[in-house]
């Protein structure tokens, strides 16, 4: 856990180290809100992963 810019971020220490650096924002575009995570984790493929099958 670590705060940023009076935001707390909960993240597994594991993962955390794997996925560092991370950039988060918070953006507006066409009419919808959200965030945006940039890290330099590479998404997998098939089954088990991120991606869908």
């Amino acid at each position: 856990m670590f705060d940023r810019d009076d935001v707390r971020y909960i993240v597994d220490k594991k993962l955390l180290e794997t996925i560092h650096p991370i950039h988060v924002d918070f953006v507006t575009r066409n009419g919808m809100s959200g965030f945006v995570i940039k890290s330099s984790l590479v998404a997998g493929s098939g089954c088990g992963s991120c991606t869908s099958c």
